[in-house]
């Protein structure tokens, strides 16, 4: 299957997955909301540490579970790549960075474009040996034991975002 073909797709198993941690997520949608109006109006300077850290996880998550790791480099998302990269290694989702670094590492000098035309390109022109990676990686990225969502949660908890 193409790339654009698995950007339409979603991913049900992650939606399923991601279930029960949703309440805790949702007990903090007025946090949330926040933090993207920030995000989208003043700029990311205008986060705390904590609050990049959760925008950039949820996001990463967000993405692949609506359309798997191709979604996460077409869309808004992939410009924050090397920022997604640092706060899944905080919140200790080591084997999610992983994954993610595998196609990161497919564009030109392994540094994904900031700018979502010049990515989409790329990734439009991928085909082959990339299409069978993108599909590995979902494939694990569903089937993995870590939970980057509840890593994401007790990270949050542990740091004052969220009450234990």
């Amino acid at each position: 299957m193409s790339i654009a073909g698995q950007a339409a797709q979603p991913r049900a198993v992650g939606l399923r997955r991601r279930v029960y941690i949703m309440d805790d997520l949702f007990s903090y949608q007025e946090k949330w909301k926040i933090i993207v109006d920030k995000y989208f109006t003043i700029g990311v300077d205008a986060l705390t540490p904590l609050e990049k850290v959760w925008y950039y996880c949820e996001e990463f998550i967000a993405s692949m579970d609506d359309g798997g790791i191709s979604s996460y480099f077409y869309n808004h998302a992939g410009e924050n790549y090397f920022d997604a990269l640092k706060s899944l290694e905080i919140i200790k989702a080591t084997q999610t960075k992983k994954l993610l670094q595998i196609i990161g590492d497919l564009f030109p000098n392994r540094k994904p474009s900031k700018d979502i035309s010049e990515r989409n390109d790329i990734v439009a022109s991928w085909e082959g040996k990339e299409d069978r990676l993108i599909n590995e990686v979902d494939s694990k990225y569903r089937k993995q034991n870590e939970k980057p969502e509840e890593l994401l949660v007790k990270y949050l908890q542990e740091n004052g975002i969220f009450p234990e």
